[in-house]
C-alpha cells in the first residue's frame, strides 16, 4: 500500500494519561507522531500504561453486555473473554476496539457503530459502558506530554470525549499548551461544525 499509493509511515500511537480537573479524575488521550521508539522515557510510560488491568475491564464490559443478551461466546463473559484474547495474541492494551470488533464477528450486533452508539462508548446509550477511571491509574498527564514531547509532535486528542465542563475544557487545553502541547485534534467521529469551529478557535488563540 505505501507503494501503491505513495504512502509514508511514521512511528505514532495514542497514549492515555491521568489528569485531575476541580477533584476529579479524567483519562486524556495525547498522540504522539514521529516517536523515537527507543527513547527510555516514552517505554517507561508505555510499560507503566501496559501494565494496568485490562483484563478487568474488559470482562466488565463483557458482563454487562450478558445482562443485556449479548453473549459472543455462548458460554458466558470467560470464554468470551477467551475469544478476545485469541484474537489479540500481541496485543498490551485490550478495550474497547476489541469488545467491539467480538462483538461484529459473533453477530451480535451488525456494526461497530452499533456496539459504540447503543452499548460502550461514552456519548450513546451506555448500556454497557464502563469508565476507565474505575479500572486504571495510568501516567500523569504532564509525564506522558512530556515524554512524546522529547522527541515527537504532541496532540491533544478528541476534547469532547471527556464530557467535561465548559471551564474545565478550557483548563485542559490551557494546560496542554502550557505544558508543551503541540496540536489538537480537530476533527472526530460525530463533531458538529459547531464543535469543529470551537476547537479551531482553541487552535487559533494558543497557536497550536
Amino acid at each position: 500500500l505505501m507503494d501503491e499509493f505513495g504512502l509514508d509511515v511514521i512511528p505514532a500511537c495514542e497514549l492515555s494519561a491521568e489528569l485531575v480537573l476541580d477533584g476529579r479524575r479524567h483519562i486524556i488521550h495525547i498522540g504522539g507522531h514521529w516517536l523515537s521508539e527507543e527513547d527510555p522515557w516514552l517505554q517507561e510510560i508505555l510499560r507503566h500504561n501496559q501494565a494496568q488491568d485490562h483484563e478487568s475491564y474488559v470482562k466488565e464490559m463483557l458482563r454487562l453486555c450478558l445482562r443485556c443478551g449479548l453473549d459472543p461466546s455462548r458460554e458466558g463473559v470467560e470464554r468470551s473473554y477467551q475469544m478476545i484474547l485469541e484474537r489479540n495474541p500481541h496485543s498490551h492494551h485490550l478495550g474497547k476496539q476489541a469488545v467491539t470488533t467480538l462483538l461484529c464477528e459473533t453477530g451480535c450486533v451488525s456494526s461497530p457503530q452499533e456496539a459504540r452508539e447503543k452499548y460502550l462508548s461514552a456519548h450513546g446509550e451506555r448500556l454497557a459502558y464502563v469508565p476507565g477511571e474505575a479500572f486504571f491509574h495510568f501516567a500523569s498527564f504532564d509525564a506522558v506530554l512530556e515524554a512524546v514531547n522529547r522527541t515527537g509532535l504532541s496532540t491533544l486528542n478528541h476534547l469532547y470525549y471527556y464530557r467535561l465542563e465548559r471551564a474545565e475544557e478550557d483548563a485542559l487545553v490551557a494546560l496542554f499548551h502550557r505544558l508543551g502541547g503541540q496540536a489538537l485534534e480537530t476533527l472526530y467521529t460525530g463533531y458538529s461544525p459547531a464543535q469543529q469551529a470551537r476547537l479551531a478557535g482553541y487552535c487559533q488563540a494558543f497557536g497550536l
